[in-house]
Formats: structure tokens, C-alpha cells, sequence
């Protein structure tokens, strides 16, 4: 298995293949853990979720990163200490296997 590497403008982090999370800043604590990714919907759907993507399917390439626009579509999931999160912000510039 791979490791997903995730980009923003001034950071990176990175998932390996057991979904377990890690940035070169700081030491693998064990309980940051990628679950998936969601996908808002625009125009009336716009703030809502309208599909929501699979661990697996990260790891296999099969999320559409990106609108043909070069706007972010879809956003990481993870469970941190317990908490549900949603990575909005910082915008992603790069997923890479």
C-alpha cells in the first residue's frame, strides 16, 4: 500500500496505508486517523454534503480532488482524540500517492 501525501500552500501531511495520520512538524501521536473525504454540492446543494468517499477509495486515486477550475471539490475527514473534522482550510494544492 501507498502513502497518500496531502498539500497545502505552506504545509504537508501524510496518511499511510492504515489511514493513521502524520506531519513531519510534530511526532505520530496514534490517534489522528484519515476516515475519508466528503463532497459539497454547488448552486442550491451548495454547503451540503452530496457524496462521501471511502478510505479506500483515497487510497485507490478515485476521489475528484479538484473542479476542472482548479478549485478544491473535496475535503479530507479525520478523527482526532475523538473529534470528527472536516480539513476546510488551509485549501489542498496537491494529493499524491
Amino acid at each position: 500500500m501507498s502513502v497518500v501525501v496531502f498539500r497545502t500552500a505552506n504545509d504537508v501531511t501524510y496518511a499511510g496505508p492504515d489511514g493513521y495520520l502524520w506531519n513531519p512538524r510534530c511526532k505520530p501521536s496514534g490517534h489522528w486517523v484519515l476516515t475519508g473525504a466528503v463532497e459539497y454540492g454547488r448552486g442550491y446543494l451548495s454547503g451540503r454534503v452530496v457524496r462521501r468517499y471511502s478510505l479506500d477509495d483515497i487510497r485507490e486515486n478515485r476521489v475528484p480532488w479538484f473542479w476542472r477550475n482548479g478549485k478544491q471539490s473535496c475535503f479530507p475527514t479525520d478523527i482526532d482524540h475523538g473529534t470528527h473534522r472536516t480539513w476546510m482550510s488551509p485549501p489542498l494544492v496537491a494529493v499524491t500517492r
